[in-house]
């Protein structure tokens, strides 16, 4: 349908097509329920609609249905709190229904068989009826569920058949190569034309057609689909690897990692616990990476290029990134000292810069802000002695989709690529230390920095020299933080100035 007319109404879209009883069953569910024994139920009661039900542990995430000793439902409950739960049955998404239910659900619109269609029914007292069913059912319509019902197939627990040839302990397709020292345990299923190469080690693993496994690489866990490499050495643990992927040699995938189809691994990479990757994402060889990526397109090895990283604006460099960047600024120069922050008049800037104090303060580090202030202010404010390092950000120069930040050391400088790899390895590392709550850092606004830095400017030049000259002057300020100072020095110089652009433009 065009439309989205929820789960009852879109199966109305097809009455023409279901002239006798039919079956609904939900398409993120995997069962073995013995769905003919259900059928003669409904037959035997005389039923309009049989739901299929199943017991559960924890029913507060479904949707809980009451019956009473016939079986005939009574009483229906959408999510409850553990307040409201009389019983542990379940509505599995499995439904036998005759043709003429079809006649209460309305026509293109939106209606729903657990919200809309059974109540109805309920009270119109039509003999609907739930069916308590055993075996096995899993709603697999998140990922994690998919993964979990993978590793239920290979422990059995669900009846499901699997074709295929077994040896060397795997169920193996057609083609396959398995090197003589591979070693395989619990449960492995390989697809046709796939590859195992010497010392290789799968545990409980699902692979689908044409994966290569290299050499001395370790899977547990696992499930990979179509067309995946995985690089010699590598070692991936409780992961879902989805189609043309390559993870490179010597990597390592920790637990809970999602791979999208088309992604590049880089040899030598991390990737860290409950992280996913969107589709044809990179991450470079040697990186470490701790976060989902979504709409980056990769994720490099190292955060710096000298003292300066740049990355597109709220994507890369979103508040998020931020916020953790200050906090391993802030773990890299310790705790109880100050650092100088600025920042251009670009609302992204903005956003950026307040995050990353977040950051610095939740490791007790205090700030002092100097809001919009341009870098040789910031510069000229670490030479002051006030602070052990700064930080300055503001719209990219060269692309302006992208934020830079940049930082500098406590004489002003730029900060030394030793300071930067130590940031890197506390970014990198996740061991950030927080401090507890009567220690986190503060923010202070400094007082009159524009006069201060004006009056160093102006103790650096030849004013009576340059007043002499009664220079004529054209000025395009570009709508940058200079209009803010310059024009303040230019009034000693006796000068005609031509003043263009000369505000503060955000845009």
């Amino acid at each position: 349908a065009a439309a989205d007319y929820g789960t009852a109404g879109s199966v109305r879209n097809a009455a023409e097509l279901l002239t006798d009883r039919f079956i609904v069953i939900s398409g993120d569910v995997l069962t073995d329920f013995d769905i003919s024994a259900a059928l003669d139920f409904h037959k035997q009661k005389g039923a309009k609609a049989t739901i299929l039900l199943t017991r559960v542990p924890n029913p507060l995430q479904f949707g809980i249905v009451m019956t009473d000793s016939e079986g005939r439902i009574t009483r229906f409950l959408e999510k409850p709190s553990w307040g409201e739960v009389f019983s542990d049955t379940i509505n599995t998404g499995i439904y036998i229904l005759d043709a003429d239910v079809l006649d209460l659900i309305p026509y293109q619109r939106d209606f729903d068989f657990s919200k809309d269609l059974f109540p109805l029914m309920l009270s119109k007292n039509m003999p609907l009826y739930g069916y308590i069913s055993t075996g096995y059912w899993r709603d697999i319509g998140n990922l994690n569920e998919y993964q979990i019902a993978s590793m239920d197939v290979l422990d059995k627990k669900v009846n499901i058949t699997i074709s295929g040839e077994y040896r060397n302990s795997c169920i193996v397709g057609r083609d396959v190569v398995l090197a003589p020292s591979a070693v395989f345990s619990g449960m492995v299923v390989l697809g046709n034309n796939t590859t195992v190469g010497n010392n290789a080690k799968l545990h409980n693993c699902v692979v689908g057609n044409n994966v290569t496994i290299g050499s001395s690489a370790h899977l547990s866990g696992v499930v990979l689909w179509d067309n995946v490499i995985v690089g010699e050495g590598a070692s991936l643990t409780d992961d879902v690897i989805c189609n043309d992927t390559v993870i490179g040699g010597d990597s390592t995938i920790t637990e809970n990692v999602f791979i999208a189809e088309g992604c590049i691994i880089g040899r030598e990479a991390t990737l860290l616990p409950n992280i996913k990757l969107w589709p044809r994402k990179q991450v470079e060889a040697g990186a470490i990476l701790s976060r989902s990526l979504v709409q980056e397109e990769k994720w490099l090895r190292e955060l710096f290029t000298d003292a300066r990283i740049t990355g597109l604006s709220n994507i890369e460099v979103n508040p998020e990134f931020a916020a953790k960047l200050g906090s391993a600024v802030g773990n890299a120069v310790g705790a109880n000292v100050r650092i100088v922050a600025s920042r251009d008049a670009d609302a992204s800037s903005r956003m950026t810069h307040r995050a990353l104090m977040s950051g610095l303060m939740s490791v007790g580090v205090s700030i002092n802000d100097l809001q919009v202030t341009s870098i040789p202010q910031t510069r000229q404010e670490l030479r002051n002695g006030k602070a052990v390092a700064g930080i300055h950000i503001r719209r990219s120069i060269r692309q302006h989709d992208k934020t830079d930040i940049i930082l500098f050391n406590s004489d002003g400088r730029d900060l030394p690529s030793a300071k930067a790899k130590s940031i890197e390895r506390f970014f990198f590392g996740e061991d950030i230390r927080r401090v507890p709550f009567d220690k986190v850092g503060s923010i202070n606004f400094p007082e009159r920095t524009n006069e201060t830095y004006i009056s160093r400017f102006k103790d650096t030049l030849n004013i009576d020299a340059i007043a002499e000259k009664h220079f004529k002057m054209l000025i395009d300020y570009s709508f940058g933080l200079a209009s803010n100072i310059f024009p303040h020095i230019l009034g000693k110089f006796k000068a005609t100035v031509v003043s263009m652009n000369n505000y503060m433009d955000a845009s």
